[in-house]
């Protein structure tokens, strides 16, 4: 083994790590775990870093280290070893006993250091704040509900939800129409109550499972996803685990606790009385459930469903190492580079990476684009522009600037073949598709409006029954243009003719009667009234019956 000039001092391992046996890795190789208690971390480590740590020796010098018995039979190298220090050091696994230990931690506090604006541009989209430290009582509560875990409680529920399926069935418009009862002031206020009361139980679902295999929950809060709040549950004590299907127990409790409920609400909706507790039912079966599985099932953010699938196909660090996987396919395809692969992994796992990393990055694009126009729309408007900027400059333009900057720097392994010849091809003719338009005319709806022309009123209001002329006619003084109609005037008149006839008919009576002969002077003066009215309506009909052309002197 050949030993490097370079010679430090191994440090000091803090007293309060914890070396765990982990899980086997893919391979079945056996692996360990450093648990940080005071960060609350968990770190694997290979069988080479364990001989390691078995071995340490601080205050040794690595030069003496790597010529121990039990090191030098590992051909370590000194850049191996520094490496490794570097790692315990970065994580800060070991003690500071001299000045220049103290103040590489003052140099790491200070880089981790952020103003309040730098801090809420990186962590605007997602940050945490704890609330709870709930492992007490969750230790304590865990007897009592233990008998939840059997098994004929689920096969209940399930029956139960089955039955209450069946009966909102049948009576579906009443089921639907429940749905009403939340456009009010208290509907809302009842929505909100239900919402909270469901995403607790949704968390301590999680809690208690992790509880029931032994692990610590160190703290329950308030997650903010683009500064909209959720509910957490820290379980990152679950990581020492060593069955991948009780951590995937874990991950996966919250959501079936909101499934059981949906399925027990179902049920009592068909029972309940229409009010408060009807609609809570409704809302708990119906639009908590639904959004909870679309948010939560999915595998392309860091979510219940992701630590799920991870744990599903027992891949760990899923997202680094499809990406990784999805970008070294994707230069191989586009120009045919023949650099190895990231990680030596079957074909068919290989082929998962690959489709899972490129369906998260699609899948990104459109949420990442999505929520950079919803900040712009919500907030006022120099910060949204100022966030939907950040948005897309920071997760959709920087990875792609980052790729093609690794293209960049990769040009001189680019070399002419089918991958380059088909990939600047479609280049060309997208851009060529994008310069050149696909129509050489562009209809858009327009009025034409002569230069010289003259707006024409009606006295009354009436409606062109007939144009007599026509576009491109010559008309002569005082000849008709339009002929309308005024369906006002005609029944004011139709009104005056039955007052006429009521007054005629009164004094056609008074003429036979003589106790009425005093009446005939009003009736008459009444019945020359109406006449002047009609003479004056079948007047205004004349004047508005034709619009004729006058032209002007």
């Amino acid at each position: 083994m050949q030993i490097l000039s370079e010679n430090f001092t191994l440090p000091r391992l803090r007293q309060d790590l914890r070396l765990l046996k982990g899980t086997a890795d893919e391979d079945g190789a056996p692996r360990w775990m450093i648990f940080d208690a005071v960060g609350n971390k968990y770190y694997t480590i290979s069988r080479q870093a364990f001989d390691l740590i078995r071995a340490w020796q601080p205050g040794v010098s690595s030069n003496e280290f790597l010529a121990h018995p039990a090191i030098a039979t590992q051909s370590l190298s000194h850049d191996e070893l520094k490496a490794f220090v570097d790692f315990l050091q970065g994580n800060a696994l070991t003690l500071a006993q001299d000045a220049s230990a103290t103040k590489r931690l003052l140099t790491q506090y200070e880089k981790s250091r952020r103003g309040w604006l730098t801090w809420l541009i990186h962590n605007y989209l997602f940050f945490r704040i704890p609330l709870l430290r709930p492992d007490t009582f969750l230790t304590k509560a865990l007897p009592h509900i233990k008998f939840l875990f059997q098994k004929k409680i689920t096969a209940t529920i399930s029956v139960i939800g089955l039955i209450g399926i069946f009966l909102a069935a049948r009576q579906w418009d009443s089921f639907v129409a429940t749905f009403m009862h939340f456009f009010s002031w208290e509907g809302l206020l009842l929505y909100g109550l239900t919402l909270a009361a469901v995403k607790i139980t949704h968390e301590f679902g999680h809690a208690f499972v992790a509880k029931r295999y032994g692990c610590r929950v160190s703290s329950m809060g308030v997650a903010f996803i683009v500064l909209s709040p959720i509910l957490y549950t820290d379980t990152t004590d679950a990581w020492k685990l060593r069955s991948r299907y009780q951590r995937l127990d874990i991950v996966t409790a919250g959501i079936r606790v909101e499934i059981y409920l949906a399925l027990i609400s179902i049920f009592l909706w068909s029972f309940l009385p229409d009010g408060a507790l009807r609609s809570m039912a409704f809302f708990i079966a119906t639009t908590s459930c639904v959004t909870s599985l679309m948010i939560n099932l999915s595998p392309f953010m860091r979510f219940d469903g992701y630590y799920a699938f991870s744990d599903w196909l027992g891949v760990e660090n899923l997202q680094t190492r499809s990406f990784a996987m999805g970008r070294w396919y994707l230069r191989k395809l586009l120009f045919g580079f023949d650099d190895p692969a990231p990680e030596p992994v079957s074909a068919k796992r290989q082929k998962i990476f690959i489709i899972y990393a490129w369906l998260t990055w699609l899948y990104r694009f459109f949420l990442f684009c999505g929520i950079a126009l919803l900040v712009y729309i919500f907030t006022f408007k120099i910060l949204g522009i100022v966030l939907f900027l950040i948005e897309i400059g920071g997760f959709i333009a920087l990875p792609i600037f980052r790729e093609l900057t690794s293209w960049w720097k990769m040009k001189s392994m680019l070399k002419w073949n089918r991958h380059v010849i088909t990939t600047f091809s479609v280049l060309v003719i997208s851009l060529t598709g994008l310069l050149f338009p696909w129509e050489t005319s562009i209809s858009l709806p327009a009025i034409i409006k002569a230069q010289n022309y003259t707006r024409i009123y009606s006295l009354e209001d009436a409606q062109v029954t007939a144009v007599p002329v026509k576009i491109g006619d010559s008309v002569q003084a005082g000849q008709q243009l339009l002929s309308l109609t005024s369906d006002d005037i005609d029944h004011q008149m139709h009104k005056s003719q039955l007052n006429i006839a009521v007054w005629q008919e009164k004094l056609a009576k008074i003429a036979g009667s003589r106790e009425n002969l005093d009446m005939n002077l009003v009736l008459h003066q009444a019945l020359m009234r109406e006449q002047k009215i009609l003479t004056g309506l079948q007047q205004r009909k004349n004047n508005c019956r034709s619009i004729r052309h006058y032209p002007a002197k």
